[in-house]
């Protein structure tokens, strides 16, 4: 029996030099995902912040005043703080998911602190009113308007979130806008405050 072949034509090839491009193109971003996520379950990251900073800060919305450290219910397990501004758009663009994630972290008594850098506080509250609405429970809003609190931190742009644990020890740096939605980060907050419960 004859073999029966199809002529290369120049369609087929680009056709065929397509499907290689998507599938070298697809292969490199699962490596690529798979080590951005990776880098969320490893501990052996060392960081110049060891422990929650404490300094004088007003809450916005209790108008309750004193330092950092007074200001976090007792029964916290943790405490995520996260620099963010009204003015910054990777910032507004992340807030919402980042604020989801904080009211399902409610239960674990995660407490979280929102940093506005370099804004005003009737800004803030309007921005938040009209893009977030009711802030859950746990979240705790202070307004930087001289930037001293990056320098605390040793931050350098917005926005940046630091984890520490129940004992205030720093046990993660998110640098740069995150995908909160992303399962990645609720197991991974959940992991990390259940093991001081």
């Amino acid at each position: 029996m004859k073999a029966f072949f199809l002529p290369m034509t120049s369609s087929t090839s680009f056709k065929l030099f397509l499907a290689l491009i998507l599938s070298s193109g697809t292969l490199l971003y699962s490596h690529y995902h798979h080590n951005k996520m990776s880098k969320y379950f490893n501990s052996s990251e060392e960081y110049v912040l060891k422990e929650l900073p404490n300094f004088p800060l007003m809450e916005i919305y209790s108008k309750k005043e004193g330092l950092l450290q007074e200001l976090i219910p007792n029964n916290s397990k943790g405490v995520l703080v996260h620099f963010w501004g009204t003015w910054c758009g990777p910032c507004e663009e992340e807030l919402p998911s980042f604020l989801k994630l904080l009211d399902s972290q409610k239960e674990n008594n995660l407490v979280a602190i929102l940093f506005a850098i370099n804004d005003e506080e009737a800004k803030v509250k309007k921005f938040l009113s009209k893009k977030i609405g009711k802030l859950p429970s746990n979240i705790l809003v202070a307004v930087d308007n001289k930037g001293h609190s990056l320098q605390k931190f040793g931050t350098l742009k917005v926005p940046e979130t630091y984890a520490f644990n129940e004992q205030g020890k720093m046990v993660k740096k998110f640098v740069g806008p995150q995908d909160w939605d992303s399962p990645y980060f609720s197991d991974y907050l959940g992991t990390i405050f259940k093991k001081n419960q």
